[in-house]
């Protein structure tokens, strides 16, 4: 067997291809949202939605017809052509957005993949490992983590916290006046 045909390179082949779509993905609903009008936004989303539901219906049943008939080399073959035409039709549809320089939060990003992965690993072996106390220790810890990063600030100046806790504030204070 040619070792471009092992299950090594279909692992390769798959991460390489979870990556791409990992980045390209919430790209699209940010710039539909830049894009659209609030009145058109709703519509644009649901064409969105529609498309995302029929590549999942679709896709396993092609993906297996491509297997079948020409091996599994060609579920990835299949997305070249796929993604010149979409990159042409963007290039000519999508206009040139504005865009900004942002900081990359390194610790939000730290705190919430480390709590969703100490959440799902343990809800998903908890059967695994008969609910031991180190599953309930990971799913507590995960639940610690996840806290923390919703408390971790947004910025220097504000953090999601005191975003929350003025938001209320307000609301009350509004509460308060209507009840006058």
């Amino acid at each position: 067997m040619r070792p471009d045909r092992t299950i090594s390179a279909l692992i390769i082949a798959r991460v390489v291809q979870g990556l791409g779509a990992s980045m390209i993905t919430p790209q699209t609903m940010a710039i539909i949202t830049r894009i659209f009008p609030a009145a058109r936004r709703g519509a644009a989303m649901a064409l969105w939605g529609a498309t995302a539901g029929i590549a999942t219906l679709v896709g396993p049943i092609l993906g297996g017809v491509l297997v079948d008939a020409l091996g599994w080399e060609w579920i990835f073959f299949i997305n070249v052509p796929v993604g010149l035409i979409g990159f042409a039709l963007a290039w000519r549809l999508v206009p040139t957005l504005p865009t900004h320089t942002h900081s990359f939060d390194w610790l939000g990003v730290g705190l919430s993949g480390l709590g969703m992965f100490l959440l799902v690993f343990g809800i998903q072996e908890g059967h695994q490992y008969s609910w031991s106390g180190a599953i309930w220790g990971m799913i507590a810890a995960g639940l610690v983590v996840l806290a923390a990063f919703v408390w971790w600030p947004a910025g220097p100046q504000e953090g999601r916290w005191s975003r929350w806790a003025s938001s209320a504030t307000a609301t009350s204070r509004w509460r308060t006046s209507r009840s006058r």
